[in-house]
């Protein structure tokens, strides 16, 4: 992210929508770090956990729904950037205050 942010850098974007967008874009990235294969650390607590009733491979064959889940949200938030910020501007608007109760 950090090498992203002196590239929107200039006027035409809002930075904090840009880097609130990408922030939501990264944590989804590393989600499907977490399930696939080498690293895949999510599996490989399972497994521990199943201990030897389930082999790796069918824990690995189980997470592949997850992970087509994962790719279509993936899909979606790339093509529609307004769905990561409904929540954050939710927020906004109950905590920020109205302009006009700063000038008094």
């Amino acid at each position: 992210m950090a090498s992203a942010i002196p590239e929107i850098s200039s006027e035409e974007y809002d930075k904090a929508v840009v880097t609130d967008t990408l922030g939501v874009l990264m944590v989804k990235y590393l989600e499907i770090g977490v399930l696939t294969p080498p690293a895949g650390l999510n599996v490989y607590v399972v497994k521990g956990v199943v201990g030897d009733a389930v082999s790796l491979g069918t824990v690995f064959l189980g997470v592949g729904w997850f992970l087509a889940c994962e790719i279509i949200i993936m899909v979606l938030l790339i093509a529609f950037p307004q769905i990561s910020l409904f929540l954050p501007g939710l927020m906004w608007q109950t905590v920020r205050p109205a302009p006009c109760a700063r000038l008094r």
